[in-house]
């Protein structure tokens, strides 16, 4: 699902942005050195967190429509371009594709906050998924 294609003209105004993590396990060696080893070639933990602010109530029953629509947390999302205004077309590309077969999810509940009579803030976090493997 495409965020900007169900809400043409609500783009976030922030979105705030988190690496994964290198997975690895360490074991400490009997004269007490730390060893470490890799257990794939891609980072994990990725995370993302569209926010936007000053939206009227309509505006946000839409976006929590989208939220609902793509099952929450199971299903899958598309940033577009627009999603990413005003980043560098390197940065972008990596923030829209971080490794190749990695794909946007929600990872959490739509968040409303009131900031004023018809006005509020709403945030979305979200995080990657994909295919992690040893090998490349």
């Amino acid at each position: 699902m495409n965020i900007i294609t169900e809400l043409p003209g609500i783009i976030p105004v922030a979105r705030p942005y988190t690496m994964g993590q290198w997975p690895q396990t360490r074991k400490k060696m009997r004269n007490g050195r730390v060893a470490r080893w890799p257990l794939s070639a891609r980072p994990t933990g990725d995370k993302m967190e569209l926010a936007w602010e000053n939206i009227t109530y309509a505006e946000a029953e839409q976006l929590s429509k989208v939220w609902d629509e793509n099952y929450g947390i199971y299903g899958r999302l598309t940033l577009p371009p627009e999603t990413l205004a005003g980043t560098g077309g390197g940065l972008q590309a990596f923030l829209a594709l971080p490794f190749p077969g990695a794909t946007w999810h929600f990872v959490g509940n739509p968040q409303v906050i009131a900031v004023k009579a018809g006005r509020c803030t709403m945030r979305m976090p979200i995080g990657v998924r994909g295919f992690a493997s040893y090998e490349e």
